[in-house]
């Protein structure tokens, strides 16, 4: 809940890893206290999110001058912006670049899970394994194109490994059979290491 008079305003979906992102940047950029929150379903057409976005998409922002942002990476520089935290988005143009990298990395990811999770609300005989397996090929690539993670906890948090950390569990959230944890130990334990981050734990996903 925020204490601001004219807050921002957050619509979002709990089952968005995009969602996620956003929420987690914004607790770690300390500025959830002027946001409002405001759950929606966005197959459900809520006109609060329409009058926001006409896509219907979440997560979307809407500012304290009532302008409305769009699309995730908008939202999260828009937020880091209004943070003194210099981590999530280095000023080093070298480690900017690295960092909006992964961001990127992390989005082909969710656009390929999020391929397959639509792909098998189907009827069963109306999926196409042909599309379901390239899918599954092309996420196996992305998550073998990752950085070497080891099992070193995260310490100093970027947007990216914000970013890498809601794909990842996003894929054990709608993609169990995918079992990158036992494919890929060492980004295992690694994501496990932002678990006990209270914004993550205040984000977690669900139905």
């Amino acid at each position: 809940m925020s204490r601001k008079k004219n807050p921002m305003k957050l619509y979002y979906a709990t089952t968005s890893p995009y969602s996620r992102k956003v929420r987690i940047v914004a607790r770690e950029c300390l500025v959830s206290d002027d946001i409002e929150e405001v759950l929606v379903n966005p197959f459900e057409d809520d006109a609060r999110l329409l009058a926001a976005n006409p896509a219907g998409l979440v997560p979307t922002l809407m500012m304290d001058n009532n302008t409305p942002l769009i699309d995730s990476p908008v939202i999260c520089h828009y937020l880091i912006s209004l943070s003194k935290n210099k981590t999530l988005l280095p000023d080093d143009n070298e480690q900017y670049w690295q960092v909006r990298q992964l961001e990127a990395q992390a989005d082909a990811i969710l656009d390929q899970a999020l391929g397959v999770v639509m792909e098998k609300r189907r009827e069963t005989k109306w999926q196409s394994p042909i599309v379901l397996a390239r899918k599954y090929e092309k996420l196996e690539r992305c998550l073998s194109r990752l950085p070497e993670y080891t099992d070193t906890p995260a310490t100093t948090l970027t947007l990216g490994d914000i970013a890498i950390g809601c794909a990842l569990s996003y894929l054990e959230f709608r993609i169990p059979d995918l079992n990158w944890r036992a494919q890929r130990p060492d980004l295992d334990k690694w994501q496990k290491s932002l678990n006990p981050r209270l914004s993550f734990q205040e984000t977690r996903p669900g139905d």
